[in-house]
């Protein structure tokens, strides 16, 4: 079939317009490149191979050259879960001061360049021409090196329980100051168990006579002397070192539930035995409480007894003291009673006395007297004289005047010359 010159200039335009649409397409995507917000991009110029990075978002000049793009940050996977990072286990295995084995499983943030040079560096002198390369070559063996420095620190008891801190500690410390540089050292091991005390070589950080840890692999600044981090040189940071889990095999898992379920068991009895020793102290110190209870209770009634035998002595003698004081007062008044009589009987003869004697006598006879209704003489009387009548009543009372006076010794007299009230 033949065409016609008119049907010939047509395909030849069909043909030129596809041909030049195709290279423009190749112009644009090979002349400006896009810059996203959080990215950089190093380009090697067409031709001359020139280096120079765009860090800041936006659209530039490609020019046909290579344009090598990376992350301003990454996260860093190193998990064993297929839901972070890759399908794949990517954990890393690390191997403890006790010969045990385990997985470190991870992650940790990485910080690229933020200087233009740092960046062109990082492809031009270290030959990284993208992220995957990097992790890959870079941070992976230097975290690797990390872990493995960190977990000969320890044994894997520790790091799975009481140092896991110290697991995390040592990490992040590396990422920022450098690798630790170690040191075998015969050091006393404590057996959580049986609490026996014996000697073992262990990994330890080697420290300078500043008592800091001396660092590894630390490359010095020309400009600035400054001793820095292989890292740190590229304008590399590691950060935000997080720790998810510490797989183990199952025979080291064996063993730290043979000496969780050994330690609770000592943690028991220890804890019984100090239960045992309080309650001996809590028995002994409640006797010697009840012991001294009862020796001041003792003490207490004997102190009592001495105070009431002491107040009942004290009343005693001030009982002695006053009745020897009545007696002394009875005496006193006895003997002056006495005295006073005695004055009485000599200055009257006991006059009062007497005649009070009399005179009640006498009242007492006058009283019979009156009251007696018989005959004072019989009717017939043998003997007398004859001469008069005889009165035998005043006869009786005379007799008993005389017996009465004699019985008293009064005198009835007046002495002469002796006067009387009335005179």
């Amino acid at each position: 079939m033949y065409l016609d010159e008119n049907e010939t200039k047509t395909v030849v335009k069909v043909v030129a317009g596809i041909i030049i649409l195709m290279l423009l397409i190749i112009m644009s995507v090979a002349t400006f490149a896009t810059v996203s917000a959080d990215r950089y991009q190093v380009k090697q110029a067409f031709m001359s191979g020139t280096m120079s990075a765009k860090m800041t978002p936006g659209v530039w000049w490609q020019g046909f050259g290579n344009i090598y793009d990376f992350p301003n940050a990454e996260t860093f996977y190193m998990v064993a879960d297929a839901e972070e990072g890759t399908s794949e286990d990517q954990s890393i295995h690390v191997r403890f001061n006790d010969g045990s084995d385990s997985n470190v499983s991870a992650t940790a943030r990485i910080l690229l360049p933020k200087d233009p040079q740092q960046a062109i560096d990082l492809v031009e002198k270290y030959s990284f021409k993208s992220w995957n390369e990097l992790e890959d070559e870079f941070i992976r063996p230097n975290i690797r090196k990390i872990m493995t420095i960190t977990a000969t620190l320890m044994n894997a008891t520790e790091s799975y329980q009481s140092r896991r801190d110290d697991f995390i500690f040592y990490m992040q410390d590396q990422f920022a100051n450098g690798l630790y540089m170690t040191e075998n050292k015969e050091v006393d091991y404590i057996d959580p168990l049986t609490q026996i005390v014996s000697k073992r070589r262990v990994s330890v950080i080697r420290l300078g006579e500043d008592g800091l840890p001396i660092r590894a692999e630390l490359i010095t600044d020309p400009n600035t002397g400054t001793q820095m981090t292989p890292w740190a040189t590229m304008g590399i940071t590691f950060t935000q070192f997080d720790l998810k889990n510490l797989l183990y095999s199952d025979t080291v898992y064996a063993q730290i539930a043979a000496q969780q379920e050994a330690r609770m068991g000592v943690e028991t009895a220890i804890a019984n035995a100090l239960k045992a020793e309080q309650d001996l102290l809590t028995a002994q110190k409640q006797g010697e409480a009840a012991v001294m209870t009862a020796r001041y209770t003792e003490e207490a009634q004997r102190v009592l007894s001495l105070v009431d035998a002491e107040y009942a002595q004290q009343v005693a003698e001030i009982e002695m003291q006053a009745a020897e004081f009545t007696k002394q007062r009875d005496i006193l008044l006895g003997e002056g009673e006495a005295e006073k009589r005695r004055l009485i009987l000599d200055a009257d003869g006991a006059l009062t006395v007497k005649l009070e004697a009399w005179r009640a006598v006498n009242q007492m006879y006058a009283t019979a007297i009156q009251n007696y209704q018989g005959d004072w003489v019989p009717d017939i009387i043998m003997g007398g004289d004859g001469t008069g009548e005889i009165n035998g009543g005043q006869t009786y009372v005379d007799f008993l005047l005389m017996k009465l006076a004699r019985d008293l010794s009064l005198d009835l007299d007046v002495p002469a010359g002796a006067t009387t009230n009335a005179e």
